[in-house]
């Protein structure tokens, strides 16, 4: 577990040397591009969780 974190970790600070494929995607890697998605599912999953809190809180 700990050596994937780490992987990821160097994908997200050196994206160059992380290229999906050489010469074609120079800018996009696997390391920005899960901090994406990522993020994004966060995102998600946060909103659904405060609104659910909210619910309950009002139902109070």
């Amino acid at each position: 577990m700990k050596e994937y974190q780490l992987a990821r970790l160097k994908g997200f600070l050196h994206p160059e040397q992380y290229s999906l494929s050489e010469g074609y995607y120079p800018f996009v890697s696997y390391g920005t591009a899960y901090m994406i998605v990522n993020s994004f599912m966060m995102g998600i999953i946060l909103g659904v969780y405060r609104k659910k809190n909210l619910i309950l809180l009002a139902e109070r």
